[in-house]
């Protein structure tokens, strides 16, 4: 970190300094952002959020400040109000952030961020504790799950299933996707496939299998068809994130143990699962890693989280954290 971004940095923890969050486009890396957003909220500090992904969810987050990403041309007076303008990584900064703001701070470059190996829930813990001068930093996000979320349509036997990802070498097969909805089937639980309205035509084998899909375009549609099932299986995506902030108990699906590690969703019970081969190199991981997690280890930590068949109807809200990694 350069000598500006060290007097930025010092000026952190000044009770009296204003915020700006500029959040990124992933909604994995918005909501652990928003580990660090309120813990300065619940101090007492000043932070506003900009995100479209969390204005779209803004009724999920009642006491945080949450307004639209704003246009190009009004975004420097829409930021200049504030001391410091945060960012998750580098490539989040606007050019008119860049141009037209003195005080860009990217938690990504800090060296709290390239600290010891633990989930990002943990390492905005840390971040808040050791830069913004939190003394009790919470994991917690600021989601508080609507009241009328519990008048949809709840089903204690639901698991929702997340085929897809950023990037389709983070995907797993498709027929083992089908294979594990069957078994859930086979254990008495519905099994439901989530995709964007965007990737029907490309997952068109989900219909093809005769399973059942929700295509979710909104995300506060996504996110209540989450905290109204039991739980989620699935990519390393945002949504895995989501359904864990959430409350719902998780198992996903990894190439890499770091990445395992470092990107589990950070605020349920669950298990993170990786190949079973010895894939040492990363070429070997990235191109051979989805036939390396056979349908066996994914149903068996399936069993684990969620217990083999139907428990009681899903409580929306934030449960209990016990991540594992297999």
């Amino acid at each position: 970190m350069d000598r500006d971004g060290l007097r930025i940095k010092a000026r952190c923890a000044d009770p009296g300094t204003t915020f700006g969050f500029v959040m990124s486009r992933r909604i994995g890396d918005t909501l652990v952002s928003m580990v660090v957003v309120e813990n300065l909220r619940r101090a007492g500090r000043s932070v506003v959020v900009f995100s479209d992904h969390l204005h779209a969810l803004r009724r999920w987050f009642p006491e945080t400040d949450i307004r639209p990403l704003p246009a190009p041309e009004d975004r420097a007076a829409a930021w200049r109000p504030f001391d410091v303008l945060l960012h998750f990584r580098p490539a989040d900064v606007c050019d008119e952030a860049r141009a037209d703001h003195p005080a860009v701070l990217v938690l990504d470059d800090l060296p709290e961020h390239r600290g010891p190996l633990m989930d990002m829930v943990s390492v905005h813990v840390e971040v808040a504790r050791t830069v913004f001068g939190i003394a009790d930093p919470t994991r917690e996000t600021g989601i508080r799950v609507p009241d009328d979320a519990g008048d949809s349509d709840v089903d204690p036997a639901r698991i929702v299933i997340h085929p897809t990802a950023g990037h389709p070498r983070r995907a797993w097969r498709p027929a083992r996707f089908i294979e594990v909805a069957k078994r859930l089937r086979d254990r008495g639980r519905h099994p439901e496939f989530v995709t964007h309205p965007s990737e029907i035509d490309a997952t068109s084998w989900i219909e093809d299998a005769g399973c059942v899909r929700f295509a979710a375009a909104e995300l506060d549609a996504l996110a209540t068809r989450l905290a109204t099932s039991a739980g989620f299986f699935g990519s390393d995506s945002g949504v895995a994130h989501l359904a864990s902030c959430v409350g719902r108990p998780f198992v996903t699906l990894y190439v890499r143990r770091k990445v395992a590690i470092r990107w589990r969703p950070g605020w349920s019970e669950g298990e993170t699962i990786r190949p079973v081969w010895p894939l040492v190199f990363k070429p070997l991981k990235e191109r051979f890693w989805a036939h390396a997690i056979p349908v066996s280890a994914a149903m068996a930590a399936c069993d684990r989280v969620f217990g083999p068949g139907p428990g009681p109807g899903p409580r929306p809200g934030p449960g209990p954290i016990r991540n594992r990694s297999r």
